[in-house]
């Protein structure tokens, strides 16, 4: 509204004291003269470091790392004094401090952990970083606020306040200040020039108190202007002033009045930038001219109007942008700002391709027509290349620039020259460059099998000397990304399935589930980025695919620009697009327990859980539970996942028939031993019952965490060579738990699509997934490597081992007629030998389980069909079903079968002749062998119950 005249310093007219926030900044002023000013990304600047997104606090330009350890929240500098006034300075923005007001006294707390409290007169001026504050209703700047709001109907601007504050404040009084508003364009604009005594008195009825003038009111106020025994200037006062006016604007001034102080060089986005200097003076995420149009920043636009990436080289990269018209924006992760904006006028812009060779951003448009500009975002040539209206897209070839047009594909060079033509049968949304083999890699989307393919081009030439894909033909799942290692002997696809090149052989899964986005870092570790709710979960890979940090984004993941050690992750929030430095680190929270060995990444107040059930044995040296970021309580049952807090237990021991809850076990196993394992997938545990204890013992911890959730197996065996209890996972992945050493469950292995099913092989493991034609068995050593795949297979609910044959017998359920089969495995080199099945294919009921008799000549199946292992024809039926068998030793057979509401066990002699039933009480889950006695489990009351049958 008025100007306030040239911005002079706080030290012009105002005395500031050592160490103030006004000195600071003056000082903080000079030295960001001699550098540009922050970038948006670094303002709030955020760090991805040591597995926390790290804020930084920047004051002036600078900035420094704040660990919540140790940070300190900004106190009261000084006291700083202007027209005999004081304010009272402080060193940061408003929003840092939360003020309570009490009857005669203000309260100004600094937020955070240790934050001091001042205290000061109710009626008082605050002056912080973005803003001034004052306080009390009868103060000058109360009365200001009131005649502002009353001439114009509208909140204060923070400027012109401020200017009439300080005018007030050098003896203007609120008549003369009434009397010079009334002449401005804005007055005049809103009541006329020559407004009639009547009119205006109506007028500030209206403005000023909401509502319609009484009649005796009117006559008043008209009569003393018709008289002349005021000025409109005293009317308007007046009015400011009255009783109800003043108990209207009431709520808007009690909390305090924000405004501008004239003079006096504010952050009013406290992005560090003074607003002098800002060209976005209210909004935070940038502040040099080169970020932003209009008041408005380019991250701001990215965002809103569906900003993508085009690509990235050197430290720089590069968006594209569907506004009212296509925009291409290239970023300087070096300068941290933009360097260049081009509009794309005068045609359709279909496809883009960077290609770094070249220093170019190529854009392909409706006509067929390739444009061509330089990094700094300056049209090199307008129509550089005309491949035809058939033209299909343009990528990125290393020296090169390939164009897809009527199924061929054509390369040219940084002259637009053609150099070249060649066949391309499929077009993919993505494709991947490797230079270290001159490869271009893509997707055969669409088409049926799908595949990952790729074309040699040859660099010098620019011909496409060759052409491929894989040996599987649709075996695996074909989703992007494509993203190569710099060595190029690595290619991760979407899926979490690696393939090694040359060759694209298989390589493994990631077992991580699928993802959008991954990178390959210069030192041969791997990112990846998947959904998780609103955020996005980065999960770092190290070269022997171990998972070794996991975090938690805020926003999508747009791109990573991986630029040796300066890796840098775009993200696409509600608002802007913003980039984090990403610095990997071993050691996410900077304990000095790597991630490996740190139970608690993301917590520094502790390490080691021995039981796994989330609660530290201990905290680290100097902390406790209040320190815990995350809110860990100590474990008074370090040995024991089912008690943590001191009164689940005596304090030694822990109160299972307390602590264990009602479940339905999902699977029970036996070590043979006497050790029972019940798969309960509900609370992700496998808990232990031990017969010669006869109670529960400590169970085992299971489950993939997330930050969101935690994920249970679908699939439990137990491997009596290994001493290992297996788990699968519906991504693919396979872990292990030793059950003789540490309880800690550990990745095996990983397959390409959920894990099916999982089965001891003696030495080896034998675990089922649906990829390939059908089905895929793996075999893998207890090391973890793949021994072998063999697909063509079939998915089975049931598996047994028969060690006498080196035979796991298995159904092919996924298959009409089902039927028993079987694969021999070899156990000196762990290979698929020979399979084979019965003869009947249907003639006989298939159901589970598997029971091979310890001789190894005779299988008993759920049915109660008996095979002879050596040509499996059938010998005999015991004539009725059951749930579960076991042979003991003595060459007996007993079932456990439904009778009523509980359960029978019958027993079969030498030659299978029945000899009797005995009854338990409960719903029959599984029958185990302990030597020469059997444990019968049942379910009753909504627990597990486990009884000792000794025939």
């Amino acid at each position: 509204m008025y100007s306030r005249g040239p911005q002079k310093t706080v030290a012009d007219g105002e005395d500031v004291a050592p160490g103030s926030a006004a000195l600071f900044a003056q000082n903080a002023a000079r030295r960001c003269k001699s550098r540009p000013h922050s970038s948006f990304f670094e303002r709030p600047s955020r760090l991805l470091f040591a597995g926390i997104l790290t804020a930084f606090a920047l004051i002036g330009c600078g900035g420094s790392s704040v660990d919540e350890r140790t940070s300190k929240s900004p106190t009261l500098l000084a006291t700083s004094t202007a027209n005999n006034l004081a304010r009272h300075v402080f060193s940061n923005a408003r929003a840092d401090y939360t003020v309570t007001q009490l009857s005669n006294e203000l309260q100004i707390t600094a937020n955070g952990v240790g934050g001091a409290t001042v205290t000061l007169p109710s009626s008082t001026r605050l002056r912080f970083k973005d803003v001034t504050v004052a306080y009390g209703t009868t103060e000058a700047a109360a009365r200001v606020y009131r005649l502002y709001q009353a001439a114009f109907n509208r909140t204060p601007d923070l400027g012109g306040l401020g200017f009439w504050i300080e005018t007030m404040d050098r003896g203007t009084s609120l008549v003369d200040m009434a009397n010079t508003i009334m002449t401005s364009e804005e007055f005049i604009g809103m009541y006329g020039q020559s407004i009639s005594n009547a009119d205006l008195v109506a007028r500030f009825y209206y403005n000023v108190l909401q509502r319609q003038g009484d009649a005796g009111g009117l006559r008043y106020w008209i009569d003393v202007l018709d008289r002349k025994a005021g000025s409109r200037a005293d009317v308007l006062a007046a009015f400011s002033e009255s009783p109800e006016n003043k108990a209207r604007m009431l709520p808007a001034i009690s909390n305090g009045i924000a405004y501008q102080e004239y003079g006096v060089a504010y952050d009013a986005d406290n992005d560090g930038v003074l607003d002098k200097d800002d060209a976005t003076p209210n909004d935070a995420l940038c502040s040099a001219a080169s970020d932003a149009k209009d008041g408005v920043c380019y991250v701001r636009t990215l965002a809103q109007n569906n900003g993508k990436v085009i690509g990235s080289a050197a430290g720089k990269v590069y968006f594209r942008s569907n506004e009212e018209i296509t925009r291409l924006y290239a970023y300087d992760l070096q300068t941290h700002h933009f360097v260049g904006r081009v509009d794309l006028t005068g045609y359709t812009p279909t496809s883009y391709a960077y290609l770094p060779a070249h220093g170019r951003i190529y854009v392909g448009d409706s006509t067929g027509k390739i444009h061509s500009y330089s990094e700094a975002m300056q049209e090199v040539q307008r129509n550089f290349i005309n491949v035809g209206a058939s033209m299909q897209g343009i990528t990125a070839a290393g020296n090169f620039l390939l164009a897809v047009r009527d199924g061929e594909s054509v390369t040219f060079d940084q002259f637009g020259i053609e150099r070249a033509q060649g066949r391309w049968w499929y077009r993919a949304v993505e494709s991947e460059w490797s230079a270290a083999q001159s490869r271009l890699y893509s997707l055969s989307l669409g088409v049926s099998p799908a595949d990952l393919h790729f074309s040699v081009i040859d660099q010098t030439s620019g011909k496409i000397t060759s052409t491929g894909e894989t040996p599987y033909h649709g075996a695996y799942t074909i989703m992007e990304p494509i993203r190569v290692n710099v060595a190029g002997t690595q290619v991760l696809l979407g899926s979490g399935d690696l393939y090694t090149a040359p060759e694209l052989t298989w390589a493994g899964n990631l077992g991580g589930g699928t993802f959008s986005e991954a990178a390959w870092l210069t030192s041969g570790e791997l990112l990846t980025f998947s959904a998780s709710g609103a955020k996005t979960r980065m999960i770092r890979y190290s070269t022997s695919k171990t998972k070794v940090e996991e975090l938690l984004l805020d926003g999508a993941v747009m791109h990573v620009a991986v630029n040796g050690a300066k890796n840098h992750i775009v993200l696409k929030k509600a608002g802007a697009i913003e980039v984090l430095e990403y610095v990997a680190s071993d050691d996410s929270d900077r304990d000095g327990v790597s991630n490996l060995l740190d139970k608690f990444p993301f917590d520094y107040t502790a390490a080691v859980d021995s039981d796994n059930d989330g609660y530290p044995d201990n905290f680290l040296k100097d902390y406790t539970s209040a320190d815990s970021p995350t809110g860990l309580k100590r474990d008074f049952y370090p040995q024991d996942a089912s008690c943590y807090a001191l009164e689940q237990g005596d304090g030694s021991n822990c109160n299972y028939g307390a602590v264990i809850p009602a479940f339905t076990p999902d699977k029970v196993l036996s070590d043979g031993a006497g050790t029972v394992f019940i798969l309960s997938k509900a609370n992700n545990r496998v808990y232990r019952w031990s017969q010669s204890k006869g109670d529960y013992i400590s169970p085992l911890v299971i489950g993939q965490k997330t930050e969101l959730t935690i994920t249970a197996p679908t699939i439990m065996e137990y491997s009596a060579e290994h001493k290992r209890l297996y788990f699968g996972y519906t991504s693919g992945l396979i872990t292990y738990i030793d059950v003789a050493g540490d309880s800690v469950e550990s990745r095996f292995a990983a397959v390409a699509t959920g894990v099916g099913g999982i089965a001891s092989a003696g030495k080896y493991i034998l675990v089922q997934d649906s990829s390939g034609a059908w089905s895929t068995h793996y075999i893998f050593d207890s090391s973890g490597i793949s021994i072998q795949s063999k697909d063509w297979n079939y998915y089975s609910g049931s598996y047994a081992w028969n060690a006498a044959q080196s035979r796991i017998y298995f159904f092919r359920d996924s298959q009409s007629p089902n039927n028993l089969m079987y694969e021999t495995i070899d156990q000196a080199s762990g290979k698929i030998t020979s399979d084979g099945e019965t003869p009947y294919h249907g003639s006989y009921s298939i159901r589970g389980p598997i029971r091979v008799s310890p001789n190894g000549t005779r299988i008993v199946l759920g049915s109660g069909d008996l095979y002879g292992t050596a040509d499996l024809k059938v010998v005999k039926s015991i004539g009725s079903t059951h749930i579960d068998a076991q042979w003991l030793d003595s060459g007996f057979l007993y079932t456990l079968a439904e009778n009523g509401i509980d359960t029978k066990v019958s027993t079969y002699d030498t030659s299978l002749n029945y000899l009797k039933a005995l009854t338990f009480i409960g719903t029959p889950k599984a029958l185990l062998k302990n030597g020469t006695s059997l444990i019968v489990v049942t379910q009753e009351q909504g627990k597990p119950k486990f009884s000792i049958y000794r025939p």
